[in-house]
């Protein structure tokens, strides 16, 4: 075992974010997929390295997230920890705070003419 856990068991958007990423399962039909999860960002920046990054900065006994340059925190040096959530599940909650949304203006049509 490398210690190594991800930070949650699933990826939750921030409550506050005003377009929070939704993926649909590939039968919904819809327009993100699971394997679109952005890039975990931290302080602004995008993340970029992998858990392998992580286990060799490890191993050479050097600080690691965030990960740091002569005492100073350089951008983007954060594992992307978001590349690992590869399972979709349908949640339980409407992260759209009860309104309906549709991400397939297909269908948002249809609904609209019925």
């Amino acid at each position: 075992s490398t210690g190594v856990a991800l930070p949650a068991l699933y990826y939750s958007p921030d409550e506050e974010d005003e377009r929070p990423f939704i993926c649909s399962l590939p039968q919904d039909n819809g327009i993100m997929a699971c394997s679109d999860v952005p890039a975990r960002r931290v302080a602004g920046h995008q993340c970029c390295l992998d858990v392998d990054d992580l286990l060799h900065h490890q191993a050479l006994g050097l600080v690691t997230e965030p990960f740091l340059n002569a005492s100073a925190v350089v951008p983007g040096l954060c594992v992307n920890w978001n590349r690992y959530y590869t399972r979709c599940h349908t949640g339980h909650r409407n992260p759209h705070k009860g309104a309906i949304n549709f991400d397939n203006i297909g269908y948002a049509w249809i609904v609209i003419f019925q």
